[in-house]
């Protein structure tokens, strides 16, 4: 019966901890401004891990935008890319991560590791290995599009644009559970030894 109430209560303090999972880390770095020979209002935004190449299956976050979502979060937490994504950002390597805003001819963006984006290189860690991950989120936090702008054709067609984005990992760090648990096994342990013998 012990071992029942147990497991019901490492159950009960693992739960405890997802239901009040924040953001565990975020990106305030994707900021840019542009042009280009065409005349366009919406950008798309993609963020990939574990593939370089930017056109590649298995994209994290892929959302196309315009200046009518900005102040807008846009939240990416299932399916198939979401669950690969987050064992590739937990498992402790430094795999290969992208992220790019595409304009109808082309973009710019990022090609490098997990450890460079996410803490630019600092410290130790190499990704967010010992947290789990439950969501995405992208924040537009603003956008412009200015036609013709600069006109450096002196044709009209050209368009100056600028993003400024924000990419926030939801999740809960459990060894703080486990931790618990292990406390709560060292106790019963004890309080039934000390039944058997005493």
């Amino acid at each position: 019966m012990k071992i029942k109430y147990l497991l019901t209560l490492f159950v009960f303090l693992v739960f405890s901890n997802i239901s009040s999972a924040g953001i565990i880390h975020s990106v305030d770095v994707i900021r840019s401004a542009e042009g280009q020979n065409q005349v366009f209002e919406k950008l798309l935004f993609k963020l990939n891990v574990g593939e370089v190449a930017p056109f590649s299956p298995g994209n994290i976050v892929q959302y196309e935008y315009s200046i009518e979502d900005i102040g807008r979060s846009i939240f990416f937490d299932s399916g198939e890319e979401f669950l690969q994504a987050t064992v590739f950002l937990t498992n402790g390597i430094d795999n290969d991560l992208t992220w790019f805003v595409f304009a109808p001819l082309g973009g710019s963006g990022y090609i490098g590791t997990e450890s460079e984006f996410l803490f630019g290189n600092e410290g130790s860690r190499v990704d967010l290995f010992g947290e789990t991950i439950t969501a995405f989120e992208l924040v537009i936090n603003d956008a412009s599009f200015t036609s013709p702008g600069r006109n450096p054709n002196r044709d009209g067609i050209w368009t100056d644009y600028s993003y400024d984005l924000t990419l926030n990992i939801y999740g809960v760090s459990l060894p703080s559970s486990y931790t618990l648990f292990l406390s709560v096994l060292g106790v019963l342990v004890l309080v039934t030894r000390k039944n058997r013998f005493g």
